[in-house]
C-alpha cells in the first residue's frame, strides 16, 4: 500500500479556522490527492475529500463517531449522550425512533405549519420598510417548530426561545462572546427541556402521542430503560433546533432566486423546483467537515488507515469536487433535472443511508420546507432587493450571504 500523503505544515488547525470550508479541497488540490494527512490540535488527521472518500467515510465497519464531537459543539450543538456520537445496534435503535417523527404525514404537518405562519408574518412585514430575511425566519420557524413537536409556546415567550435556539446553530462555531452565549443558551435550554421530558412522564404534560416531546420521553434504549435525562434533552433539541437552522438553507435559497433568476413558471415543474433544492444544497456553504474516528486497522482507496486516528470528510469540496460535477463552481438550477444525486456525491448534510448512518436527521424536512418557500417568494410575495453584501462570508460558520438577504417594499399577494 502507498504510504498516505502528508501536509508539510506542522499543525493545520489555524488554517482550518481561518477557512474552514476550503481548506481541505485547496489542499486536496495542492497535492493531488483525495486522501492526505495532517495534524489538529496536534493530533494525527486523516482528510477525505470526494464521493468515494464519502462512502468510506460512512461505513460503519471502518469509522466511528463515538467520542469524536469536539467539547465545545458538545457545549452547544450537540448535547450530551446524543444519537449524533453513537454507532452499532444502539445507533440504529436510536436513529430508527427519531426517523419515526419523521414520516410522511409528520412532514406534511410541518409544511402545512410553516406555510400558516409564514403568511401570518408577510403581513407583518408588510408594514415594515425593510426586513433582514434570515432574522425574520427565526420567529417563524421556532412558533413551527414547538407546534410540530408537540410544545405549547406563548408569544410572550417566543423572542426570547427563538434567541436561544438560534444561538445553538449561529453562534455555536465563533469565537468570543457568541460562542459564550451559545454554551450559556445551551444551559438553559437544556434544563427547560428536561423539565419538558420530566412532565410528560410523570403525566402532568400529555403532548399527542405522535409528537417529539411523547416519543422521546417514552423511548427507551435496548436494555429497557429509559434514556437518561441528558440523552432525552439532547434528542428534543435535536429536534426543536434544527426546524429554526433551516433559515440558512432558507436565506440561501432567495440568494440563489435573486442571483440565479429563473421564470417562476418552471417552478411548476416538480422535478426542476427539486433540481434547483438540490442545486442551492450543493453550491453554497453551510456544514464544512464531518468528523469520525478510525475503527480498526483496514486498507482502503490505496492507503493504511490505522485504529486511533482522526478523520475528517471535506463535505463543502465533494460538493465541489470537479470529478462529479461538471462546472462545479457555477450555479445551475437544473442541473439534477437529469442527473440524479447519489447517497455519497451530494452530502450538504451527510452521507449514505438516513437510518443506517450519520446522516442528518432534519435533512427531509430541509427540502420540505424549502419546496414551500421557493414558490411563496415567487409567487406569494414581491418585494425589492436594495443594493447589498450578498457575498458568502466563508470565515462564518454557518457561511451565509454577508447582508443576511435583505428586503424592502414586502407586498402580499396572498389573499
Amino acid at each position: 500500500m502507498t504510504e498516505i500523503p502528508r501536509l508539510k505544515t506542522l499543525d493545520s488547525s489555524i488554517g482550518l479556522m481561518i477557512d474552514p470550508y476550503r481548506f481541505i479541497s485547496e489542499k486536496r488540490d495542492e497535492i493531488d490527492s483525495d486522501v492526505f494527512e495532517t495534524r489538529v490540535l496536534l493530533a494525527k488527521t486523516i482528510c477525505l475529500s470526494g464521493a468515494e472518500g464519502a462512502e468510506l467515510f460512512y461505513d460503519q465497519d471502518y469509522f466511528t463517531r463515538v467520542d469524536t464531537v469536539p467539547g465545545p459543539m458538545r457545549k452547544t450543538l450537540a448535547g450530551k449522550h446524543s444519537v449524533l456520537e453513537m454507532d452499532g445496534a444502539a445507533h440504529k435503535h436510536r436513529k430508527t425512533m427519531l426517523m419515526s417523527l419523521m414520516s410522511d404525514a409528520r412532514r406534511e404537518k410541518l409544511t402545512q405549519i410553516f406555510l400558516k405562519n409564514l403568511k401570518e408574518a408577510a403581513l407583518d412585514w408588510e408594514g415594515r420598510d425593510e426586513i433582514v430575511f434570515y432574522k425574520a425566519l427565526h420567529p417563524v420557524l421556532t412558533r413551527s417548530s414547538f407546534e410540530w413537536n408537540g410544545i405549547p409556546l406563548s408569544e410572550e415567550k417566543l423572542e426570547a426561545m427563538t434567541e436561544e435556539m438560534v444561538a445553538l446553530f449561529d453562534k455555536a462555531g465563533r469565537l468570543g462572546l457568541p460562542h459564550i452565549e451559545s454554551r450559556m443558551a445551551r444551559k438553559h435550554l437544556d434544563e427547560w427541556a428536561a423539565e419538558i421530558i420530566a412532565e410528560v412522564r410523570s403525566g402532568t404534560f400529555n403532548p399527542p402521542e405522535d409528537t417529539a416531546a411523547y416519543v422521546i420521553a417514552h423511548h427507551r434504549d435496548l436494555e429497557g430503560n429509559l434514556l437518561d435525562k441528558e440523552a432525552a434533552t439532547a434528542e428534543l433539541l435535536n429536534l426543536l433546533r434544527p426546524v429554526t437552522a433551516i433559515s440558512i438553507f432558507l436565506t440561501l435559497a432567495a440568494t440563489a432566486l435573486h442571483l440565479n433568476p429563473v421564470d417562476p413558471k418552471k417552478f411548476e415543474d416538480k422535478e426542476f423546483l427539486e433540481s434547483f433544492i438540490y442545486e442551492v444544497r450543493r453550491f453554497f456553504p453551510v456544514f464544512p467537515q464531518a468528523i469520525a474516528k478510525v475503527k480498526k486497522n483496514f486498507s482502503a482507496l490505496g492507503y493504511d488507515f490505522h485504529e486511533g486516528e482522526h478523520a475528517l470528510l471535506d463535505v463543502y469540496g465533494t460538493n465541489h469536487d470537479p470529478k462529479v460535477w461538471e462546472d462545479p463552481m457555477t450555479f445551475k438550477a437544473g442541473r439534477f433535472v437529469e442527473k440524479k444525486p447519489t447517497p455519497f456525491n451530494l452530502i450538504p448534510q451527510g452521507g449514505g443511508d438516513h437510518f443506517n448512518a450519520h446522516r442528518c436527521l432534519g435533512e427531509w424536512i430541509t427540502i420540505d420546507l424549502m419546496k414551500v418557500i421557493i414558490p411563496f417568494l415567487t409567487r406569494d410575495i414581491a418585494f425589492d432587493v436594495p443594493k447589498q453584501d450578498l457575498e458568502i462570508d466563508f470565515h462564518r460558520l454557518s457561511a451565509m450571504p454577508k447582508s443576511f438577504f435583505v428586503m424592502r417594499n414586502v407586498r402580499s399577494n396572498i389573499h
